[in-house]
């Protein structure tokens, strides 16, 4: 029978976790793969993905996937915050201004390819401030917080769905669940 490589020789999560151990104790030293080498110049060997890798193309891994050798030495993911909020949807005025389309709440230009939201201020205090990157339940991508909603609303994002007024119906008001880092 052809050996199928040393992962597949790693049955058990406890042996999993030695042989993570073993290695990263080869790479501080400077011994694995190195030719004796400094620990200087170990950090050029170890490169993340590129960002359209698919899953995992962050410079993180999680501990249940210790199988993959390009993920083995990232850093841990930190854990990801979870929140059930109320959505809303909101679209660019019919005319446009003369200059342009609309600002946020930062100041910056809310263009029909924009994938942003605003939240509520209570939501900003919990952690959803200026530039936040998310991701909404329903929706595909990362949307960033860049504008701001009254002070009369609580637990309440708005998507901005640029001039798509269609879609920003077909959204509606909907209680859905948003993560982030």
């Amino acid at each position: 029978m052809p050996s199928a490589g040393p992962w597949r020789s790693v049955n058990s999560a406890a042996s999993r976790l030695l042989l993570f151990v073993l290695v990263c104790a080869g790479f501080v030293s400077g011994c694995v793969h190195t030719g004796g080498e400094g620990a200087q110049s170990i950090t050029a060997h170890v490169v993340s993905r590129p960002a359209g890798a698919g899953e995992g193309s962050s410079d993180c891994f999680d501990l249940g996937a210790m199988d993959d050798p390009d993920r083995l030495f990232r850093a841990a993911c930190p854990p990801r915050q979870t929140l059930a909020v109320k959505a809303k949807a909101y679209v660019s005025h019919g005319r446009k201004k003369k200059t342009g389309y609309p600002r946020g709440a930062w100041g910056d230009t809310l263009g029909p390819e924009v994938k942003a939201i605003a939240v509520s201020p209570d939501l900003v205090n919990a952690g959803l401030g200026y530039k936040t990157r998310l991701t909404i339940e329903g929706l595909p991508g990362e949307y960033e917080v860049l504008d701001l909603m009254h002070g009369r609303w609580r637990k309440t994002i708005d998507i901005y769905f640029g001039d798509d007024r269609q879609a920003a119906r077909l959204w509606g008001n909907r209680t859905i669940t948003i993560s982030w880092e």
